[in-house]
């Protein structure tokens, strides 16, 4: 779990109403926070990793099992209604969560899962990806947490403005 991600359950004040499982890479809880966000419910990140030898073997080959995961006990608790997933790292868990509570919870993967869509609820890809089906929505490009909002703020704060000294800064995400 990340902490910045525990303060946004607990700025909420209720328990997450959704996990975010992923590697716990930067990019990958940028879209899942961005999604979650959006969609305006409390949220947990968890990190899972594959086990060695697991992680070296393709997606479309990996027995959706807990077994292949370094720590399996963190997701085999109840989940919350909706599990948002992230990257190989987070397909089996997702998968596993989907076989095992089926309609109870709604599964979403964001990036290109590598296997049968069908088995998830929701995936969101960009459009350049390859994949497609009855349950893919197509993005331009990566969906992100960075809001106008988040703009304005770092715009205003005191780091923007020494960095700046007055002139207009460009960033690429």
């Amino acid at each position: 779990m990340e902490d910045c991600n525990q303060a946004e359950t607990a700025a909420s004040g209720s328990s997450p109403a959704c996990w975010c499982i992923s590697k716990g890479l930067a990019g990958m809880v940028s879209q899942m926070k961005g999604l979650a966000q959006a969609l305006e419910i409390p949220f947990q990140c968890m990190e899972t990793r594959l086990r060695f030898p697991w992680s070296l073997v393709p997606t479309s080959l990996l027995p959706q099992s807990t077994f292949v995961l370094r720590n399996p006990d963190q997701i085999r608790q109840r989940p919350p209604r909706i599990v948002i997933s992230c990257g190989r790292h987070g397909v089996v868990p997702a998968l596993w969560l989907k076989r095992r509570f089926g309609h109870q919870i709604y599964t979403v993967h964001i990036q290109d899962p590598c296997v049968d869509p069908s088995g998830f609820d929701m995936v969101i890809v960009p459009r350049h990806d390859r994949i497609r089906g009855e349950n893919v929505y197509l993005t331009n490009g990566a969906i992100h947490h960075i809001t106008p909002q988040v703009l304005r703020t770092a715009a205003d704060s005191a780091l923007a403005k020494s960095l700046a000294d007055g002139r207009p800064v460009v960033a690429v995400l």
